[in-house]
Order: structure tokens, then sequence, then C-alpha cells
């Protein structure tokens, strides 16, 4: 059966830390974060 849910399993380490880095150079996100005036919660 096919879901619209993502897979349930965690990113490993080398994973996690490549999508981090991926994160960290895009000049969208780092403009989005130095805006947000709130919180924001990254869920693995």
């Amino acid at each position: 059966m096919d879901t619209y849910y993502a897979p349930v399993e965690r990113a490993d380490t080398a994973k996690l830390n490549a999508e981090i880095a991926i994160i960290t150079e895009s000049p969208v996100m780092t403009g989005l974060l130095q805006t947000i005036g709130g919180l924001i919660a990254v869920v693995n």
C-alpha cells in the first residue's frame, strides 16, 4: 500500500551531516533563519 508519509526510520550520522551541510550552505535557508523571530524545530 502506498502512503504519503515519510519513512519511519531515522537517518544515519553520515546522511544527517550531509543534509546539515546542504542547509547551512543555502542562501535561502540562511536568510530565512535570520528573519524568523521565533523558534524552529528540526526533527529527524
